[in-house]
This record gives C-alpha cells, sequence and structure tokens, in this order.
C-alpha cells in the first residue's frame, strides 16, 4: 500500500509493510493499530470472505514414440559360435494419445557388415532378440501394464544392402492389447531387459570388426 505524506511544498512516497511505512528519506512511522492488508470483502461481510479465480490449460497432443538405448560394442566371439544373450539397454515406449489404439514395439536390425565388404557377414537370420524378461517401470502417470512380446530371430530376406537395410519384418518385443493402457514405460537395463544374441557364420572373415543398426519401431 502506498500513503502520500506531506512535508511543507514536498510530496515523499512511503510502502507499507505490515504496520509501519518507511519513508524515503529513511525516516519510520508507526501506525498503531492500523491493519497491514484490508482484504476486498463486499460491503457489510465481516471476519473472513472469499473470492476465486478461474484456470485454463490446455492439454497437448498425446503421442506415440519409442526411445532407443545408445550404442555400445558387442562381445568379441569367434567365427562359427553363438553369443551369450546381450543387454540391449533400457528402452522406453509411450502412448499417451488416450484413444484405445492398439499397438507393438518391435526391434529389427541390419546385418552385420564391414565396408571393406559387400555381402553380410551375419545376415538377418543370426540375429536373435529376446524381450525383457523383468517388470517394466512406469512413469508419467502410466495406466496398466503393456504385454510382453514373442522375440526371436529376424526372418531372411532379401538384403539389398548389407550393413545398411533394415530387415522389414522385425519381432515384437512389446504389445499393447487393451484399451486401457496409457504411460510411459522403460524397460529394464541389464539382462533382465531387452537382449540381442548373434550366431556368427564359420565362414566370417575373423580379426574384423562387424557393425549393425538396430532399429526399434512403435506402430498402432
Amino acid at each position: 500500500m502506498t500513503t502520500r505524506i506531506q512535508t511543507g511544498n514536498r510530496t515523499k512516497r512511503a510502502f507499507c509493510a505490515m504496520a509501519g511505512i518507511t519513508v524515503g528519506l529513511g525516516a519510520s512511522l508507526m501506525f498503531v493499530g492500523a491493519p497491514a492488508y484490508a482484504a476486498a470483502c463486499p460491503t457489510g461481510v465481516t471476519g473472513s470472505c472469499t473470492s476465486t479465480q478461474t484456470l485454463t490449460e490446455t492439454v497437448a497432443a498425446g503421442t506415440l514414440t519409442v526411445v532407443a538405448p545408445a550404442g555400445f560394442g558387442l562381445t568379441s566371439q569367434a567365427p562359427g559360435t553363438t553369443s551369450a544373450a546381450q543387454a540391449l539397454g533400457a528402452l522406453s515406449f509411450t502412448d499417451t494419445l488416450n484413444d484405445a489404439t492398439q499397438w507393438t514395439v518391435s526391434a529389427s536390425s541390419t546385418s552385420f557388415s564391414n565396408a571393406a565388404h559387400t555381402i553380410a557377414e551375419v545376415p538377418w537370420a543370426d540375429i536373435a532378440f529376446a524381450p525383457y524378461s523383468g517388470a517394466l517401470t512406469p512413469s508419467g502417470g502410466a495406466v496398466g501394464t503393456p504385454v510382453t512380446g514373442s522375440g526371436g530371430s529376424l526372418p531372411p530376406g532379401t538384403d539389398t544392402t548389407p550393413g545398411t537395410t533394415i530387415d522389414p519384418t522385425g519381432v515384437s518385443l512389446v504389445n499393447n492389447t487393451a484399451a486401457t493402457v496409457e504411460g510411459t514405460w522403460t524397460t529394464a537395463a541389464g539382462v533382465t531387459g531387452n537382449t540381442i544374441t548373434i550366431t556368427v557364420p564359420a565362414t566370417t572373415p575373423s580379426a574384423v570388426s562387424y557393425s549393425a543398426i538396430v532399429q526399434y519401431t512403435i506402430t498402432g
């Protein structure tokens, strides 16, 4: 509250704080018994009053998304061997469409190849994905629980560009078959999350590094 104090021909501006006011020149004036703040109540109302405000919030459109873990190097293995299951890292997926959409998160991959080779040294059929075995971690007010997918080896097919072409079929990691499942979930980062198993053909040249691109897709 602002009070004007007349001093001679000059007016000084003061700012109220609780029961006192501080004047611009540093002097202090006290009002005994004067209220620091008076609520804007209707005439005749004493003791207490209430006042309301109206708030408006716009809820943005929902999404159907999946977020892949970071890439890493797999365990080295010899030609003609099959690796143990290797953890792919924490995978997050979200359905906030709230429209009863049923969806599937699938994994696929390119073949493992090397820039110096024009063939798939580890073809699609030798790459297998297993879905998570541990509990999903919900977030974002998630409701319901998705269903674990089937996983399996990638189907063989025509790999037109080894190391670049993604297997067009893929395998499922998680499914939503209920209209009431909404929110965000994340798999475990370790071996109770999604894993990959690689079988290196006996004819694969050794002492060479090969790479592949894993692709996760959510469709509904």
